[in-house]
């Protein structure tokens, strides 16, 4: 006999992931990512998959994303807010996109393909069958106390199916995306704008609002052109910010420079190099903005963390109390408070006002096979702090 839903939920996240197949990566995570909308939790990792969790319990739902054989690695992954979908970057130059509420894959474009739009383009994605997506995914309004997903529905191979993906052409997009930013435009409420990072320290902006179908081939709709083009870097960009009011970039590299960058003129308006922390070269691994208070937080190897202003090239204060290098940090929506995540597993959150720590939150639990958070993602609604681990 099958044991009843409920019997499930009585047990924790741990050990309901543990118990079902294909719950967890295979390699560290790398983003986290929360959809306020749907209550789920996606998060991409080394091993080129994309997974999904509920919000309510941590409850793994399904794997959303898997790239080719495991051969292309996932770089990174964003929400778009107008319409709820998950961009997924690859480093073969494949973006693709999925429906938050549904599961469902939305679009798929390839960069680097022949700008001739009336030659068609395809790919082939193992993708659940609509049964399975509506077994796990079919409402984000289901209360977090009621029956959960079956076994199969989760993790068997038998809920999937190859596809035919038709697929949009980014003739632009020619070397790898390292990195996703959507930005709101108020000229434009309809459009969903995406700064790329690329490899080789570029920045795209793309507006991906428009669907592709097979049908638009005639029209040129199945090319996805850039909108603008910026270099503010030579190497990976890892991470960019963007300040609307005043239109500037902000982006941190593998070049571990941060550079602050006018899209109007297309110049360096302010550049953040390494400091040094007692004698030792520090390395910028992140960054975060919080445009209320015109304030930026940078983190990296060493133990503190430095809080700029991105015009002025003094240091504005230092966050110092971890013990360990920093992996990330992140502001709470309305800027007042930063949380940071060490490399010892150590979350602290820290007042703005008075440039000091309120809390310290640490994780118990042992991690396989290095005892480490990889990932800091916030859920402001449900005020709570989401890691990830190896």
């Amino acid at each position: 006999a099958h044991s009843p839903p409920r019997v499930l939920c009585s047990v924790s996240a741990a050990e309901y992931n543990e118990r079902v197949p294909g719950a967890t990566h295979k390699q560290p995570i790398s983003k986290l990512i929360l959809s306020s909308r749907s209550r789920r939790i996606f998060s991409c990792g080394e091993d080129s998959m994309v997974k999904v969790w509920k919000a309510s319990n941590l409850r793994f739902e399904t794997t959303l994303h898997s790239a080719r054989g495991g051969a292309a690695w996932v770089t990174d992954i964003a929400l778009l807010p107008t319409s709820n979908r998950l961009l997924v970057l690859e480093a073969d130059r494949t973006v693709t996109l999925y429906d938050c509420w549904t599961g469902s894959l939305s679009q798929a474009y390839r960069g680097g393909l022949n700008a001739d739009t009336r030659q068609a383009h395809c790919m082939f994605r193992r993708v659940r069958s609509a049964s399975a997506v509506d077994a796990t995914m079919s409402s984000a309004r289901e209360s977090s106390s009621g029956p959960a997903p079956p076994d199969a529905a989760l993790g068997g191979q038998s809920a999937c199916r190859l596809v035919r993906v038709p697929l949009g052409a980014m003739p632009d997009l020619v070397v790898s995306p390292s990195c996703a930013q959507p930005i709101l435009d108020s000229s434009k409420p309809s459009a969903e704008m995406v700064l790329l990072g690329l490899s080789t320290g570029a920045v795209s902006l793309y507006d991906f609002s428009r669907r592709v179908a097979p049908t638009d081939a005639e029209d040129g709709s199945m090319s996805l052109r850039q909108l603008s083009t910026w270099a503010p870097h030579r190497q990976w960009v890892s991470r960019i910010r963007h300040w609307p009011s005043r239109d500037l970039l902000l982006c941190a590299s593998a070049d571990s420079v941060i550079e602050v960058w006018d899209m109007a003129s297309d110049r360096s308006m302010n550049r953040f190099c390494s400091p040094g922390f007692s004698g030792l070269r520090h390395v910028f691994s992140n960054l975060d903005f919080a445009e209320p208070l015109r304030l930026m937080a940078t983190c990296g190897t060493s133990q503190k963390i430095c809080l700029w202003h991105p015009l002025i090239p003094t240091l504005v204060a230092k966050l110092e109390g971890h013990q360990a290098g920093l992996i990330d940090v992140a502001f709470d929506r309305d800027g007042l408070e930063l949380l940071s995540l060490s490399e010892d597993k150590v979350v602290k959150v820290w007042d703005l006002r008075t440039h000091r720590c309120v809390r310290t939150l640490e994780d118990g639990l042992c991690h396989r096979p290095r005892d480490t958070l990889t990932a800091l993602c916030l859920d402001h609604d449900g005020r709570a702090v989401l890691c990830g681990a190896e």
